[in-house]
């Protein structure tokens, strides 16, 4: 009987790693799927070093810790303010609305009909999908 309590324990922890909807990451080093339901999701990344998998259309996407990489679905408004983070979007709709106020961020933008455009640190500049 121990027995399965364990495994159902350990199945129920695993199953924590999938989070839906808005939610905020505070801890380090986490490796963390989350299943955005579009709308007005707020993704709040106040960890560092954390790897994570956003499904879905994320409506709001703020990045406020270090060193996070986080691949994405879709995205319609990521504001970086950490430092040393990556952010992967594959767009199936316009290009989300950018801000990077941190330092050495960088983001890929993969539009399924444009190909890809990826964005260095332009620390301050803001709504970076505006063309000049």
């Amino acid at each position: 009987m121990k027995q399965f309590l364990f495994l159902a324990l350990a199945v129920s922890g695993m199953a924590a790693a999938q989070i839906q909807g808005s939610t905020t990451v505070r801890e380090n080093g986490r490796t963390l799927t989350i299943n955005c339901t579009g709308i007005n999701d707020v993704i709040s990344v106040r960890g560092n070093n954390n790897t994570l998998t956003l499904n879905g259309t994320c409506e709001n996407l703020v990045v406020y810790g270090n060193g996070n990489r986080i691949a994405a679905w879709s995205l319609v408004k990521v504001w970086l303010k950490g430092n040393n983070n990556v952010v992967t979007a594959t767009q199936q709709t316009t290009a989300p609305t950018l801000s990077n106020t941190g330092n050495n961020n960088r983001y890929t933008l993969e539009s399924l009909t444009n190909g890809s455009t990826t964005q260095g640190d332009d620390k301050g500049k803001k709504d970076d999908d505006k063309k000049d």
